[in-house]
């Protein structure tokens, strides 16, 4: 199999090795690893070096320059790790990271207006699929267990279609949301709770210290300036409120693996890329106290990973993902070819198997693909 560039895709190769080093380190004495104390052993170390390896084949040269500047705390020597595509243009952009956050910037950075046009065509397309509604009663079973099953008022920033809040509504929540994302994508029935615009821009629709509980569900890697949104959700919480996000972990296995074709890299829509010390330290800079973290979700890390090694066979990307989530219409405006739909009906059920056995691997590690928070506001 060959990527577009012609070279062995080296992803492919490499997982028998990845799974094969790890299974022989997993023994029960191994310390359970968390974004604190990562665990340790001749098993990882074993990983780790097939790891940089694969960096080499993924061109993650590290060039050290000191004309970017981390958002977080004003680093100028950022690295340069590799350079990934948008996957309908396939215009480059460069990611670069900050070794004091471990955290990994888009580059060049892209005002709001100019994301925009990213966003308008393929982005917001109508989603008709039970993996959809899956994943909303995920999210609404583990706020109600937040919550001991008592009402709250909660504000979902970038809210999507609302199918989250309607959820919570129907269980007697008081709920408020804010989306970029065009009416017409939202709900009708929590539309009128949604207000149409950034966090910021809302604040004489939410007064502070109004929440008990704000989520962001795969929404802080888009902004240019996630620690103006951790500020505004740390002013609209009541004291000793919680606040909820759960975004990619770019420092998991299946991203080492799968390198630039890592669907949740998705630039330049994501302008940040956080690792879990990125996120927890972010948070406690920002008047948080983490107080729990756990990784992986089911649809995100399985069929993510599943996407991520289409996308290395594949000339247009992330035709699964479209698939699996309803977006029949997406997929004939970007005009997929016979040969990639083939190939990604072909392989997704045994890549999905396989997936399967990964997922597992890598919660155990503390290494998935997605990470949940939960901080309570200080």
């Amino acid at each position: 199999m060959y990527d577009t560039s012609g070279r062995v895709t080296t992803s492919v190769i490499l997982i028998p090795y990845y799974l094969y080093e790890i299974i022989q380190g997993l023994t029960p004495d191994w310390p359970i690893p968390s974004y604190e104390h990562p665990g340790t052993g001749s098993a990882i170390d074993r990983v780790l070096i097939l790891l940089y390896i694969h960096d080499i084949f993924n061109d993650m040269d590290s060039r050290q320059v000191t004309n970017h500047t981390c958002q977080f705390c004003g680093n100028h020597d950022l690295l340069y790790t590799l350079m990934a595509y948008e996957f309908n243009t396939g215009e480059p952009f460069e990611l670069w990271k900050c070794n004091n956050y471990n955290a990994l910037f888009t580059l060049p950075r892209l005002s709001d207006r100019e994301l925009e046009k990213y966003y308008e065509k393929t982005y917001y397309g109508k989603r008709k699929s039970l993996v959809d509604q899956t994943i909303t009663r995920e999210r609404v079973g583990a706020l109600l267990r937040l919550a001991g099953n008592k009402p709250k008022k909660v504000l979902d920033v970038g809210c999507g279609n609302g199918l989250f809040l309607l959820g919570l509504q129907k269980k007697g929540w008081d709920i408020s949301g804010t989306e970029l994302a065009p009416e017409s994508h939202i709900n009708h029935d929590v539309s009128r709770f949604v207000c149409k615009g950034p966090i910021e821009k809302c604040e004489r629709a939410f007064a502070a210290g109004s929440f008990d509980i704000i989520t962001m569900w795969h929404t802080l890697e888009h902004f240019t300036d996630p620690k103006k949104y951790l500020a505004e959700a740390q002013k609209l919480l009541k004291p000793g409120g919680l606040l909820v996000i759960e975004v990619p972990n770019f420092t998991s296995l299946q991203s080492r693996i799968t390198g630039r074709h890592w669907y949740p890299l998705y630039v330049p829509q994501h302008q940040t890329h956080f690792s879990p010390q990125a996120l927890a330290l972010l948070l406690k800079k920002s008047g948080f106290r983490p107080i729990h973290i756990s990784h992986g979700t089911f649809f995100y890390d399985v069929f993510g990973f599943v996407q991520s090694v289409l996308n290395t066979v594949c000339r247009k990307k992330n035709i699964f993902f479209d698939i699996v989530n309803g977006k029949f219409g997406t997929l004939r405006q970007r005009k997929i070819g016979t040969r990639d739909f083939a190939v990604t009906v072909l392989l997704a059920p045994p890549l999905s198997l396989i997936s399967l056995v990964f997922y597992a691997i890598e919660k155990l590690m503390g290494r998935a693909g997605t990470m949940r928070f939960i901080a309570r506001k200080i």
